[in-house]
């Protein structure tokens, strides 16, 4: 949790508790009501609930959807008993909380049907609203509050983005999302307790109103909702800024588009340009402790089985719930893209639990070994398994711990090459074979998904993806349907922005605006597929010429920039401008043997090109080049005999012949711009 930017708030915050923080105080009054009236074993429990609930404490309770207080009381009616079960098993600290939390879910979904069922209600209840966890956090908030927090997902959200805390998914199911809600807000509650000057604020707030937090967590709590909602009124515009993500961390970048191609004849320095100017604008480097680079790295080394046993070892006796959580188990997912991370660790636990565990059924075993499943429903790895059968878990662990003080290098973007063969199932997403105990198929994310994904993900930094030779790929059929989203007003939180559903996996999809698109293009390269004017229109072009002036006028005697020039003059002249050669076939010529490394780039790299731009008509490479490099002799050849018409047009014919390179010399180099 990068707390730095909470700072500028807290002498505000600090400043409302000692002025009395009257908009906010019925919420601690509604916990001492309820602390004075709860009563489980209550006779009338309808009433005692209603009384628990009561006075002040109305307002906080009738401010969540569907008003749950409202809808107990309506399900206490029917069977009162049942719903002093449900909030038993909900405040039995003996029994794991997604499991209490999934108990209490599943008795209103039970009341729910019971009451939708009656044929005289004329209005339905809806089928979402008893899901909603900021009710149960309450419960639970108020029953202990020396160790859960009250939450609302909106308000969490919106701190754990400014903060830069790792965020949550909506994939989550709601246990796992109140447990998220719990680990940052512990960490924040540790944050808060280390300024004095608060702590002790709060401290007098709370005995002037006869008042208790015993573990600060309603403090906590309290900052976050005053923090997201925007009623502290910070006097340097903290807030607006926070509003505004996309500006947050991010270095502008001066391009002329966000989907860009950069054209050119060979050798100018595209790739070069991406490599050394625009690689760092979605780069930096930090330490650990900012970032979880050091936990995605390891995730992209390891399978799931691998990744879930690290995680399961660092923790201990975990729930599914719990371990879901784990910073390992959160890069895996972030990397892998896996549409049910919860049904994967459920699997993965399964398929590797020691024999002879009884509360595993699974019969498909995969070695190694070294799960094992409590009665209670938790997870813990066989240690003494370990050395043996899975060394590499403990390896895992001391990468993520032995590598925690060494600076990190982010890398916000992908790099790659398209070929004639590249196909939309590598690009945005394909079925891949995959064989474990037998051949199944499974749905992956191509390079394109995965890094729009990241993007949407963190929409504090810009990402980009880096596309070497475009050109030679069918780039409409590689883009598929996604060429529209590319368009800037069609992408995520634009104007008019699209989603499709992707074939594959059916997910919905779109592009992210903090995604850049750049690609590179040799244009006199005949292999490639030509660009389609839907692709063109999409992308701002940047000519990318040969640069005579980044050469030196004097290597050993010979003039670099003379000669580069004196080629392309030619070239452009007996076919057109993308048939030129750029300026880094030369670049890095010495004084020391200027001669032998010119003969080598003539011979290897530049006559061969001209022999491709020329189609083999060698005669105007001589026009290129002179007679120095490219000669011609007369061949009397004797043919077979037979009668042709072109019989004479082939009898005296020019040969064409490239020189002896070991001859070549500084007055032939210098004979190609002296001519």
């Amino acid at each position: 949790m990068k707390t730095t930017i909470l700072e500028p708030l807290i002498p505000e915050y600090t400043r409302v508790l000692r002025e009395g923080n009257t908009d906010e105080i019925y919420k601690w009054q509604a916990l001492k009501n309820f602390q004075q009236n709860w009563d489980i074993e209550a006779t009338d429990f309808r009433s005692m609930f209603d009384s628990s609930l009561q006075a002040e404490s109305d307002n906080l309770w009738a401010s969540m959807n569907y008003y749950p207080k409202r809808m107990i009381m309506e399900f206490a009616e029917i069977d009162q008993d049942k719903v002093r079960e449900m909030f038993r098993t909900l405040f039995d600290q003996e029994i794991n909380l997604a499991d209490r939390i999934h108990s209490f879910l599943k008795g209103c979904e039970d009341f729910l049907s019971f009451l939708n069922a009656q044929e005289d209600r004329e209005k339905k209840l809806g089928q979402h609203y008893h899901k909603d966890m900021r009710a149960i956090s309450f419960y639970l908030a108020f029953r202990y509050p020396e160790h859960f927090f009250t939450y609302k997902y909106t308000q969490a959200k919106k701190v754990a983005e400014w903060t830069q805390t790792d965020m949550i998914s909506m994939t989550w199911d709601p246990a796992e999302k109140y447990h998220w809600y719990l680990n940052m807000a512990k960490e924040l509650r540790e944050y808060l307790l280390a300024i004095t000057e608060l702590k002790s604020a709060y401290e007098e707030w709370l005995k002037g109103n006869d008042l208790s937090d015993p573990e600060f967590t309603f403090l906590t709590a309290d900052f976050i909702i005053q923090t997201a909602s925007g009623k502290l009124s910070v006097q340097n515009d903290l807030l607006r800024r926070m509003e505004q993500p996309s500006a947050v961390g991010t270095t502008p970048i001066e391009l002329p588009s966000k989907n860009v191609i950069y054209y050119g004849p060979p050798g100018t320095g595209k790739t070069y340009y991406l490599r050394n100017e625009l690689f760092k604008h979605f780069s930096e480097t930090m330490s650990p402790s900012a970032s979880e680079v050091r936990y995605l790295s390891i995730a992209r080394s390891y399978s799931w089985w691998q990744i879930v046993g690290a995680a399961l070892l660092d923790s201990g006796l975990s729930s599914v719930p719990a371990l879901r959580t784990h910073p390992l188990i959160r890069a895996k997912d972030a990397v892998s893209h896996q549409q049910n991370v919860r049904a994967m660790l459920w699997a993965m636990l399964q398929q590797h639990t020691v024999d002879g565990c009884e509360n595993v059924k699974y019969s498909r075993r995969a070695e190694p070994l070294f799960f094992y499943k409590e009665t209670d429903s938790r997870w813990r790895v066989v240690e003494e398994h370990v050395d043996l059968a899975v060394p590499e878990l403990r390896e895992i662990l001391d990468k993520m711990h032995s590598e925690a003080d060494k600076d990190v290098e982010i890398r916000r973007f992908e790099f790659i090459t398209f070929h004639q063969s590249y196909s939309y199932e590598e690009f945005v997403e394909g079925i891949r074979p995959e064989m474990q105990e037998e051949l199944t198929y499974t749905i992956k994310a191509g390079v394109f998904r995965s890094i729009a994904e990241r993007a949407w993900q963190d929409p504090n930094h810009n990402y980009a993806l880096f596309i070497d030779e475009i050109n030679r790929a069918n780039v409409s059929s590689v883009f598929g349907e996604l060429i529209t989203l590319i368009e800037e007003d069609k992408r995520l939180r634009a104007q008019n922005a699209l989603t499709v559903t992707l074939p594959y996996s059916r997910l919905e999809f779109g592009v992210p605006n903090n995604l850049y698109i750049i690609g590179t293009m040799n244009t006199a390269d005949r292999s490639v597929e030509a660009l389609d004017t839907a692709l063109r229109r999409r992308f701002a072009f940047v000519e990318m010429e040969p640069d005579p002036s980044l050469l030196p006028e004097d290597v050993g005697g010979i003039n670099l920039r003379l000669l580069l020039g004196t080629i392309n003059s030619r070239l452009e002249r007996l076919t057109d401008r993308d048939h030129r050669i750029g300026h880094a076939y030369f670049i890095n010529v010495t004084d020391d043997n200027v001669v032998g490394e010119l003969r080598a780039i003539f011979a290897n790299q530049v006559i061969p090109l001209m022999q491709e731009y020329f189609y083999g008509d060698w005669s105007r490479i001589g026009l290129v080049l002179g007679a120095r490099f490219v000669t011609t002799e007369v061949q009397k050849s004797t043919f077979a005999a037979f009668e042709s018409d072109t019989y004479s047009e082939y009898e005296d014919r020019k040969v064409y012949r490239i020189t002896d390179t070991e001859k070549w010399g500084r007055d032939d180099f210098r004979a190609v711009y002296e001519a």
